[in-house]
Parts: C-alpha cells; sequence; structure tokens
C-alpha cells in the first residue's frame, strides 16, 4: 500500500491541524506555565512544605489573570529557581535580576491563599494556605471547628514540652545572729546580700 500525497490531502490535513491548534490555544502553554510555577514555588518556600500541584495550577492561573507581566517574570525566574535551589540564594539571585516583587508576590499567594492583600481579592486557596500549617496541632483555620460545639471548654492537648522546673527554697541550717536581718529565700542574681 502506498500513500499518495496530492493537493486535496495535504490541504486537508494541515487545515485539520491548524483548527486542533486553534480550539485550545492557551492548554499548549499551560502545563509549561504551571511547571514553572511549581519549581519557583518549591525553590521559593522550601522542600519542607507539601506543595499542592491543583493549588499551585490555581494560583498560576489567578495570578497570570491578574498581575500584568505576571507571565514573563515567570519566564524569567525559573531558571533562576532551578540554578539557585537554595531559598536565600534564589532571594538575592531574583533581587540582582529585578524579580524580587514577582517572587515575594508568589510566596505571599502560597502562604494567605490570595494574590493580593487588597479588599476583594481572589481568594485561591483558603484552608491550605500555608499560615495555617506551623498551628494547626492546637488551632483551627479560623471560622473551622475542630469539633462539637463547645469543643474549646476540653482541657487542650498537650504540647510534649517540658514543665518549667520549680525550685524549693534553700534551707538554711543557722539561725540568724541577734539583730541581723534574715537573708531573703531566694537572693536577687548578681548580689552578695540580696538586696539591690
Amino acid at each position: 500500500m502506498t500513500f499518495e500525497l496530492d493537493r486535496r490531502r495535504f490541504l486537508g490535513a494541515t487545515l485539520s491541524a491548524a483548527i486542533i491548534a486553534l480550539q485550545s490555544p492557551g492548554k499548549a502553554f499551560a502545563a509549561t506555565d504551571a511547571d514553572a510555577f511549581m519549581a519557583v514555588s518549591r525553590a521559593a518556600i522550601g522542600p519542607q512544605q507539601h506543595l499542592n500541584p491543583t493549588i499551585a495550577r490555581r494560583l498560576q492561573e489567578t495570578m497570570a489573570e491578574h498581575l500584568q507581566g505576571f507571565g514573563a517574570a515567570l519566564t524569567r525566574l525559573e531558571p533562576l529557581a532551578r540554578q539557585n535551589a537554595d531559598t536565600d540564594a534564589l532571594g538575592k539571585a531574583a533581587e540582582e535580576a529585578g524579580l524580587h516583587d514577582t517572587l515575594r508576590a508568589i510566596i505571599a499567594a502560597w502562604y494567605t491563599g490570595s494574590i493580593s492583600n487588597t479588599m476583594n481579592a481572589p481568594m485561591v486557596a483558603y484552608y491550605e494556605a500555608l499560615m495555617y500549617r506551623p498551628v494547626a496541632d492546637a488551632l483551627p483555620v479560623p471560622t473551622y471547628c475542630f469539633g462539637v460545639p463547645g469543643w474549646w471548654t476540653a482541657t487542650p492537648p498537650a504540647l510534649g514540652i517540658s514543665p518549667i522546673p520549680t525550685a524549693a527554697p534553700p534551707k538554711t541550717s543557722q539561725a540568724p545572729a541577734q539583730g541581723a536581718a534574715p537573708l531573703p529565700a531566694h537572693p536577687l542574681p548578681n548580689t552578695p546580700t540580696g538586696k539591690l
């Protein structure tokens, strides 16, 4: 079987390819932008934080839609993030390249779940915002409850911190001399008599 390419088949194939490409123009670049955003995010926030890929995609899309020049800045930040995996080194490299504000916007978006701290700014992630992770063992995300109504009246869970040791007052075996004032049980530090 031979395949003969004539003008009619060539035009049909070209037209079909053009139609497919025009039906989803942004999707060809979306994976690249999402990958770049995730690479910059991981380098900026650090490897100790688990970053949700779905939240990353939503943050990237919202920032690209609402922040002018974000896509171009992200394209310039990605190679810096891949070269400087350390957060401090990335911050310095971004500052030298004039991209420090964009880097800070990405970090702030992850921690607050929003792309701006202005009124009516798009909220991308609330419960998943990184600012709630350090205290998640003891405090709920605002407006979310840990349990049944009145849960806060129960004894809080132990924090796993050693109690502060309390020392008993020193015992003296001798009685003070006649007319001498007794020394306080706990002398003040750095004074021989405990008096200032």
